[in-house]
């Protein structure tokens, strides 16, 4: 199946909206992820507006129509050189490969594009799909973050997974 990545336009909040309404897809996302329509519009504006100087977030299209999402968040300071990656792809394109391909293809724009040494996840333990898409990506897992997640009444492990850019790993 082909998908284009590019960045969101400020216009399409109601098709992040359509595209998430997914109970699946909030159980494994952070619970500041957007679900209303007015929380979409508001990130779908900021991920428009953003320079990707702090930020790199694109939409994940096909047949032109944003289906999902994948982005980068920079650490700063004596971090800097660390990102946070992010994704998300609508249930009906999931286990088709897009997220794959889409994964390969922005972990190796941003090593390119970005002075990036780490990029790393912190998906939920029992997300298993996350989990081997990473691992299908290139990350390895570095450890499990026990209770890190206080998620609707209880405690949740995140595993920490880490793709670390080629021929700089530190021993």
């Amino acid at each position: 199946m082909d998908y284009t990545l590019r960045k969101w336009n400020e216009n399409e909040y109601t098709d992040f909206y359509h595209a998430t309404i997914d109970e699946e897809l909030y159980q494994n996302m952070r619970e500041a992820f957007p679900k209303t329509i007015e929380e979409c519009k508001q990130t779908v504006s900021t991920f428009s507006d953003s320079n990707d100087i702090t930020e790199c977030v694109r939409a994940i299209c096909i047949n032109n129509k944003p289906v999902g999402c994948i982005g980068v968040f920079f650490d700063k300071a004596e971090y800097s050189r660390n990102c946070e990656i992010a994704y998300w792809l609508n249930k009906d394109y999931r286990g088709q490969g897009v997220m794959e391909r889409v994964g390969r293809e922005f972990i190796d724009m941003v090593f390119k594009r970005y002075d990036v040494h780490r990029i790393y996840a912190t998906p939920l333990e029992k997300n298993k799909s996350s989990i081997r898409l990473l691992e299908k990506c290139g990350f390895v897992c570095e450890g499990v973050l026990h209770d890190y997640v206080w998620k609707q009444g209880q405690f949740l492990n995140s595993a920490l997974y880490a793709n670390v850019k080629k021929g700089q790993i530190s021993e």
